[in-house]
């Protein structure tokens, strides 16, 4: 076993806080206004559905994690399918991901652009999360779980604080109709937008982080909590903005936090939002790089991932240059890779499930065998 599978386990309650800080961190981007775009005013029937139908996905990744106890996800792919294709199966993730760390960069920097440093040019910007995710990648994941257990009080009474104080703007008559544009767009967008959950598969890239006892809590846990703060934020952000407004803004909390007035001495609390902004995102992009590094080592079987992080770190700065503006950078990350990502992501899982059924392939029994 190589060292980075010799990494401790994180607590559960690091694990539930760093999954939920990495899923909720996309509330800080374009988050509620690309759900308005699908379906209107019904935007919070697309969080519920899309969270049953992760809880429905969730169920076959904690299924596989338990199958095969001590394995890692490279692991698992070679046991089921054999050398060739269980390695081509675990690069597919690790491809997605890529992408979507990239392209996460270009609009985190995009936005801090936006909100606070329209002087700077953006690849300081993005140099500066760059550096800042290869030193936490360097610290571990453990760094990064308890920095997110430590800072996830925080960051949820600033969403609570932008989203509530915001009551002076609220119109309940903005919810309707409550089914906006009919009932097969909100199943359609339901199911695509479970997406926006699929950053919980950490629980099945990197399953040696969690006891094989605690890995069906930490992901109901995880998955009830996003969907509890999602609710919250589009259900708010909806009773804000009216229809075709709220499709518009390109960081609609920070629009909703720019709106809270209530009296002289407090207003202008975007302040407390570009924080715990910067914060959540450094978070949310320092696991998906220690992600990457860690698949990547494990399929090359090399005995540690830190030779990785630099190169790596190249990739992804290069990558995220790749759209030739914000708007491009914003359609690809919502629309050209959330749109499939979902059937990918949660579909390995499935199919390895079911090909390990085919085969009669069964880790427990092995890993009962490893341990007497």
């Amino acid at each position: 076993m190589n060292r980075a599978m010799e990494i401790s386990k994180i607590g559960e309650k690091e694990a539930v806080a760093y999954l939920v800080t990495i899923v909720i961190a996309k509330v800080f981007l374009t988050y509620p206004a690309v759900l308005v775009g699908y379906v209107a005013n019904a935007a919070w029937a697309v969080v519920a559905l899309s969270g049953l139908m992760t809880l429905f996905f969730m169920y076959f990744v904690v299924k596989l994690v338990v199958s095969f106890p001590g394995k890692s996800f490279p692991q698992i792919c070679e046991k089921i399918l054999g050398p060739y294709l269980g390695s081509f199966v675990a690069l597919l993730p690790f491809l997605g991901w890529l992408i979507e760390e990239s392209l996460l960069m270009r609009n985190f920097s995009e936005s801090m652009l936006i909100v606070a440093l329209p002087e700077t040019t953006l690849s300081i910007v993005m140099l500066c999360f760059v550096g800042a995710c290869v030193v936490a990648v360097y610290l571990g994941i453990e760094s990064i779980a308890r920095a997110s257990y430590i800072s996830f009080p925080f960051t949820l009474v600033a969403i609570l604080a932008i989203t509530l104080l915001s009551f002076n703007a609220w119109k309940p008559q903005y919810l309707f109709p409550l089914f906006g544009k009919g009932l097969f767009p909100i199943v359609r967008a339901g199911v695509i937008r479970s997406s926006d959950f699929l950053e919980l598969i950490t629980i099945y890239l990197m399953p040696f982080l969690f006891y094989p006892y605690q890995v069906r809590k930490v992901g109901l846990k995880a998955v009830m909590v996003s969907i509890v703060i999602f609710l919250l934020v589009v259900i708010t952000y909806t009773m804000s903005f009216p229809f075709p407004v709220s499709q518009e803004p390109y960081l609609p909390l920070y629009m909703m936090a720019k709106g809270v007035y209530l009296g002289h001495f407090f207003q202008r609390i975007e302040a407390i939002f570009l924080i715990f902004w910067v914060f959540a995102g450094l978070l949310l992009l320092s696991g998906g790089f220690y992600a990457l590094c860690i698949i990547l080592s494990q399929v090359l079987k090399l005995p540690d991932y830190k030779p990785l992080i630099l190169p790596l770190a190249i990739i992804t700065f290069a990558l995220a240059f790749a759209p030739p503006s914000l708007p491009d950078a914003v359609y690809l990350s919502n629309y050209g890779l959330r749109e499939w990502a979902w059937f990918v992501f949660y579909g390995i899982p499935i199919f390895l499930l079911i090909v390990a059924r085919l085969r009669g392939i069964d880790g427990k029994n092995e890993f009962t065998k490893k341990e007497n």
